[in-house]
């Protein structure tokens, strides 16, 4: 179905799925919504393989292979995000110096044009980049999370993911109070944008969390894992939130707006993206649950 346009487009697509659940490609719309990029489903976490375009009214079907040592983030068949590593590092930059590209396609000829690069000191890159829903803000994860404005690649947040405890202690001051130690860092999961807001998952006592999942036995039993994870939460023996960034008017060195908690023992856990129990509230994001145990 084409959004806003009431009507469907209709592509005969022969990409070879070994079952109704094993499709080796995962559909979804470009960022300005013209193309359906069907992307590997196998692609590990640098963005590899071969993508394949298909237009939401008329033009050529494309397909773009992302190859080698780079990392990819696509937005459309015209367009997107590489990092690689320079050729011309020093040897003691080797581990550390990558560039991030801004890279454009010419459909008509096949020639690429480069829009911006930056380089960057991303030690313990591993290939994961990010893009808000607006596709204002770039988000490259290494040893620093670093947030790119897709328009000049300037930085406009950083923060330090490993090493450098105290100023990663210091950057919470908001949420956690001027006596905070590295205890109150949790471990830090999942980073991601959502509407105008950038979120960084923690979570405390993530050793209770996994005896939940042991202790339901050999078979999986959900309704008893639900029970366990509410009452580390309630008795204090575990927690997990979201410290919350407002990306509006951000600054490199920003803290949190606010700390909003989640309730790990709903349907809408942590692991399940989207986090369908996260949901923006008079302004700021709340997490509501759906489940009564």
């Amino acid at each position: 179905m084409v959004p806003d346009l009431g009507r469907q487009s209709h592509f005969d697509l022969d990409f070879g799925a070994d079952s109704a659940y094993d499709m080796p490609y995962a559909p979804k719309y470009t960022l300005d919504g013209t193309e359906i990029m069907f992307e590997p489903a196998t692609a590990d976490a640098r963005g590899l393989g071969v993508y394949w375009f298909y237009p939401v009214e008329e033009g050529p079907v494309r397909r773009i292979a992302v190859e080698g040592g780079n990392s990819a983030l696509l937005t459309s068949s015209g367009e997107g995000y590489f990092v690689d590593q320079p050729e011309d590092l020093k040897p003691n930059e080797r581990r550390s110096v990558w560039r991030v590209t801004r890279r454009r396609f010419e459909a008509a000829t096949g020639a690429t044009a480069d829009v911006w690069q930056r380089r960057l000191d991303l030690r313990s890159f591993g290939g994961d980049l990010s893009l808000s829903e607006d596709g204002r803000w770039l988000g490259v994860h290494g040893w620093r999370f670093e947030v790119l404005n897709t328009a000049s690649g300037g930085t406009v947040f950083s923060y330090p993911t490993v090493g450098n405890l105290k100023e990663r202690v210091a950057r919470l001051g908001s949420v956690v109070g001027e006596a905070a130690s590295g205890a109150d860092l949790g471990t830090l999961g999942n980073i991601r944008f959502m509407g105008d807001k950038l979120l960084f998952f923690r979570q405390f006592g993530s050793a209770e969390r996994a005896n939940c999942f042991a202790q339901s036995g050999a078979q999986y039993d959900a309704i008893r894992i639900r029970k366990c994870l509410r009452e580390n939460r309630l008795s204090g023996r575990s927690r997990a939130v979201y410290d919350v960034y407002d990306m509006n008017g951000i600054a490199p060195d920003a803290q949190p707006a606010y700390r909003a908690d989640v309730y790990l023992e709903t349907s809408c856990m942590e692991g399940n993206l989207p986090f369908r129990g996260l949901q923006d509230v008079d302004g700021e994001l709340a997490y509501l649950h759906d489940a009564v145990i």
